[in-house]
């Protein structure tokens, strides 16, 4: 009789234990890999935001300096137009490298990964709504998921600046993060593409919420305030 009541619940122990060991090796894979694509993806979008940012200084210099000092050179000699037109193009390199300074990562990445296809400098605050600069406050793991996320919108050719927007708002002690897309409603392909980077801001972030209503799809989710 012993044998008889202990043997159920002995089987349904030992096969919980069983499931449970094999759901937490599965996660643990699934998080090295996660965490390895997301090395990669860093190293990969932090060389890009670098070239940006050489390329937005080489702009720069080949717009507006390199050609003001090969006229002054040619003409061998400094007028009060020269040093006026100097000044001016000193204003606008330290006001353009205030802004770069003042930009968060986020923006910089909005920029970098071409998902501004006019290459305009300071287009990003088209797309990124963040006055308060919180997308600084988000952890790596929740920068690497946004950065995929926006990498997946940059590969549809028809999604561009005008129709992604980003806003994070502080409310109630916490951050609140809205993402909207316009997704064409033929590219069915690229709608389930997104999966996997939803499924990845599930696991950082709060409370996500997906919806889309064709041909809008809105992600709301929430981090913590440091």
């Amino acid at each position: 009789f012993i044998v008889a009541a202990v043997a159920p619940m002995l089987a349904l122990g030992l096969s919980a234990a069983a499931f449970s060991q094999g759901a937490g090796a599965s996660i643990e894979r699934r998080q090295r890999s996660v965490q390895a694509d997301s090395r990669t993806l860093t190293r990969q979008l932090g060389e890009s935001i670098a070239r940006s940012v050489r390329k937005d200084r080489v702009t720069i210099l080949n717009r507006d300096v390199v050609p003001f000092f090969t006229e002054v050179l040619a003409r061998d000699t400094v007028t009060a137009a020269d040093r006026a037109r100097a000044r001016q193009i000193a204003d606008s390199i330290r006001k353009l490298m205030v802004e770069q300074v003042d930009r968060t990562w986020l923006e910089t990445l909005v920029e970098s990964t071409g998902l501004d296809r006019t290459n305009r400098p300071g287009a990003a605050v088209d797309v990124v709504d963040d006055p308060r600069h919180l997308a600084s406050e988000m952890t790596l793991s929740q920068r690497t998921a946004i950065r995929a996320l926006i990498v997946a919108f940059m590969e549809i050719p028809s999604v561009t600046r005008d129709n992604v927007s980003i806003v994070i708002f502080p409310f109630d002690g916490v951050n609140h993060a809205v993402i909207t897309a316009q997704i064409p409603p033929t590219d069915s392909a690229a709608r389930a593409r997104f999966a996997p980077f939803l499924a990845v801001m599930r696991a950082v972030f709060a409370s996500l919420e997906v919806e889309f209503v064709q041909p809008e799809l809105t992600l709301r989710f929430s981090y913590a305030h440091q």
